[in-house]
């Protein structure tokens, strides 16, 4: 698991970047942990890692969405995917790891237990089923001999209800 190098992290995902260039068959994604569960995210839609910091409790907020961050002057919503796939809660520790990502004009921060690697995948390898866990409209996964690892569209992320609670939080923290 990386645990600093932020160096590293932007020369392996500059690196993976410029050779799926070539190879139009790879999706490059970073993986987080939590707990023995390992989800991957395109890297394209991650905006940065940072450790774990306070979040601020957000008004009627769904049980995924934890709150809220305030990173460079801009609110970031914290989304557990914990509550969000109905896994064992944890209170965020100091050594955990915030994933910001970035998608429909909009950034949030997935909470993870542990950052492990920048990794290319063949397309061909990835898998798809409809509504497993529940939270998710679409599963893709794609496995390898350390184990599976479950793609996540941000794109499909929150529903558009839940996008529009996200929303209504930033305007509201802002004023």
């Amino acid at each position: 698991p990386l645990t600093g190098g932020k160096v590293y992290k932007c020369l392996a995902i500059f690196t993976i970047e410029l050779i799926n260039m070539m190879n139009k068959e790879n999706i490059t994604v970073l993986v987080i942990g939590l707990d023995n569960l390992k989800f991957a995210f395109p890297v394209k839609m991650v905006d940065s890692i940072i450790m774990a910091q306070e979040v601020t409790p957000g008004d009627n907020t769904k049980s995924f969405i934890c709150g809220i961050i305030n990173l460079r002057g801009e609110i970031i919503p914290v989304i557990s995917l914990r509550r969000r796939f109905s896994l064992p809660d944890r209170d965020i520790l100091s050594e955990n790891f915030f994933t910001i990502l970035a998608f429909k004009h909009l950034k949030i921060a997935i909470i993870a237990d542990m950052i492990f690697v920048v990794d290319s995948v063949k397309k061909g390898s990835i898998r798809t089923y409809k509504e497993i866990i529940p939270g998710m409209s679409e599963l893709e996964f794609y496995s390898d001999s350390e184990g599976i690892y479950y793609i996540y569209n941000t794109e499909n992320l929150l529903s558009q209800a839940e996008e529009e609670e996200v929303r209504k939080m930033i305007v509201e923290d802002v004023k």
